[in-house]
């Protein structure tokens, strides 16, 4: 059940997320209970050149439909943990496995998304920090709930 609880409360982050960076978008003069300073900031990161990787790294042209901000990936993400986790038992193993080669390469892009937070923009943001915590939960309870060898009584 710890999936279900990191898929929750990451899905729960990501909509907070979501709605920092609507709320920047409408208002310069809003501030997010996250920005204490300027160098711990959700809503300076959230609006800044990094929130759309997609785009930043050439993948997808700016502004296009497929431009999503990291922060709407990262719902989908958490939507698909707290499915997984709450599938019927049979299905569990497969799917924990399944989920833990999707969790790989989105908790390398965690790592790559954290340098460039800490040692490119300099800034600190709660939110961010948090959900990157949460990929690496996802992906240790995911690799444990897919490959654990079960107990054989002889």
């Amino acid at each position: 059940k710890v999936l279900f609880c990191v898929g929750t409360f990451g899905l729960l982050l990501c909509m907070y997320g979501h709605h920092v960076e609507q709320s920047n978008l409408k208002s310069d003069s809003y501030t997010a209970f996250c920005d204490i300073d300027e160098r711990i900031s959700c809503s300076k990161v959230m609006m800044g050149e990094w929130s759309h990787l997609f785009s930043k790294l050439r993948l997808v042209p700016k502004g296009s439909l497929l431009d999503l901000s990291n922060i709407v990936l990262g719902a989908i993400f958490y939507s698909i943990v707290t499915t997984v986790s709450v599938l019927p038992s049979p299905l569990t193993k497969t799917a924990s496995k399944l989920l833990f080669y999707f969790s790989v390469p989105v908790f390398a892009t965690t790592v790559y998304l954290l340098y460039i937070l800490l040692f490119v923009l300099k800034d600190l943001c709660m939110i961010c920090t948090t959900l990157h915590v949460l990929n690496a939960v996802v992906l240790f309870f995911s690799y444990k709930g897919g490959f654990r060898v079960e107990k054989k009584d002889d």
